[in-house]
């Protein structure tokens, strides 16, 4: 399956869709919904649906907050008349293009579809899997269910038990949240926790980065803007005060925003009018705010570098979302879990239980990617081991507390401490050690070069002869 961008005289700052909408426009979806082209695929694609922990829909309920729309558009066929019945302000659109033609690419782009796909010689259910497969990674790397549709964040202790408990109390309100936590706690999928608890569920999501978009771009972005508004305004569009309609808007990294823009936004919030860029004619907006920052808002507010009245006006309900050390050992372990099972079903691999020296050295390191580097070293693991428990060779050095800060154990001892102590209370021996890390990284490096051992030994950093004699005094040819 590969993607297909928008022709480049095509491609503007402000488009909606394209091979990086994937993430916030359908990481939240539950329901799949196969369109004109695919319908009559339904049997074929339900259990591959079903597998990837989505729901199948109906096209006669396409709409509604949480789907996805998948279409299919035939060689020669037009594809306004099949674009003309969707709904692309309201959820994600996704399009199976069996030809790559410039004008077919462009006009599904025009109206708003959020990806183009071509399967190519890959069966179609193959392509929908690595479709849904890609929706459901991006969902669990906070920390999301995929497809449970539940809410909240995923976690077995208190304190989440307790942002859960909040997150369903202040769901139904329809006041401003603002979200506070370090990078990869969760931030957004709080965010949308809070809009699937709200009366607003099924209306649109709809995110932006506030700190990804170059600050003369972000306005327009925000309010949309009008044909000629400004050089490259070729005509007019939308911005995501529209598109969020009677949904929720969440502006995430709101402290990246240029003070020039805090004051027209928190004109907006107070008289719920905005003008697009290029225009003076108000437009009413009726979508709810939520907003979320990794920066301490009150400091930069101290420090001039926020505004005081809009940090009031975002935050009159407010989420602070723990680190992942904070969260506990129990949380730690009990993650690294769901994500080994979730990842093993997407890979097709065995890697199950985790030895008590690599649970230990996983639950006492400090994590300062949060949960999703947590994620992130899970499918590490997942992809290079294969099958088998976890060990801690298979873990970075930083965890094993090798070069890196650390974190008191239990009893003051460092993890570095802690794992020579355990390593050799359990009777292992360095050769050992060292032998079965060599082992696996040769593996690696002939399951990446195809078996090809010239090119294996350039990887491994060794001459061909050492790696032959490696390979059969170790029987691993």
């Amino acid at each position: 399956m590969s993607r297909v961008t928008m022709p480049p005289e095509e491609t503007t700052p402000f488009r909606q869709g394209g091979p990086t909408a994937h993430g916030p426009r359908t990481a939240g979806a539950r329901e799949v919904v196969l369109g004109p082209g695919l319908e009559a695929h339904a049997e074929r694609l339900a259990p591959v649906v079903r597998e990837c922990g989505f729901t199948l829909a109906t096209s006669r309920s396409a709409g509604g907050g949480g789907q996805v729309v998948l279409l299919g558009i035939g060689a020669g066929e037009a594809v306004a008349p099949v674009l003309d019945g969707c709904p692309p302000a309201s959820v994600a659109v996704v399009v199976f293009l069996a030809e790559p033609g410039p004008q077919a690419v462009r006009e599904a782009y025009r109206r708003g579809v959020a990806e183009v796909l071509l399967p190519g010689e890959q069966p179609l259910a193959a392509a929908v899997t690595d479709l849904l497969q890609e929706m459901a990674q991006t969902a669990c790397a906070a920390g999301e269910a995929p497809g449970s549709g539940s809410g909240g964040l995923l976690g077995v202790s208190d304190r989440i038990g307790e942002i859960n408990s909040m997150i369903a109390l202040m769901g139904p309100a329809d006041s401003t949240v603002l979200i506070q936590g370090a990078s990869g706690t969760g931030k957004e999928l709080a965010a949308r926790a809070v809009h699937a608890a709200s009366p607003r569920k099924d209306e649109p999501f709809v995110p932006i980065n506030c700190g990804a978009i170059p600050a003369d771009l972000l306005e327009a972005e925000l309010f949309g803007h009008t044909k000629g508004a400004f050089t490259g305004a070729v005509r007019a569009r939308e911005g995501r005060f529209a598109k969020a309609g009677a949904g929720t808007l969440f502006l995430d990294e709101i402290g990246e925003m240029s003070a020039d823009l805090q004051i027209k936004l928190l004109r907006v919030l107070e008289e719920r009018t905005y003008e697009p860029v290029g225009s003076s004619q108000p437009q009413r907006f009726d979508s709810r705010v939520l907003a979320a920052t990794n920066q301490d808002l009150e400091e930069a507010v101290a420090e001039g570098r926020f505004r005081e009245d809009l940090f009031h006006r975002l935050n009159v309900l407010s989420l602070e979302l723990p680190t992942l050390s904070e969260r506990g050992e129990a949380e730690i372990g009990y993650l690294f879990d769901y994500f080994l099972d979730h990842l093993n079903r997407q890979h097709g691999t065995a890697v199950h239980g985790v030895t008590p020296l690599a649970r230990r050295l996983l639950t006492t390191y400090a994590w300062p990617g949060n949960v999703r580097e947590l994620r992130n070293l899970a499918e590490r693991v997942v992809i290079l081991k294969r099958e088998g428990q976890v060990e801690p060779a298979d873990l970075p050095p930083k965890i094993r507390g090798l070069s890196v800060e650390t974190k008191p154990a239990p009893g003051g001892a460092t993890q570095a401490d802690m794992e020579r102590d355990v390593l050799l209370g359990e009777g292992r021996d360095m050769k050992s050690e060292v032998e079965a890390f060599e082992n696996r990284m040769i593996r690696q490096a002939l399951e990446a070069t195809g078996g090809n051992r010239n090119q294996a030994a350039r990887l491994l950093g060794v001459k061909r002869t050492t790696l032959v004699e490696k390979l059969k005094k170790r029987n691993l040819a």
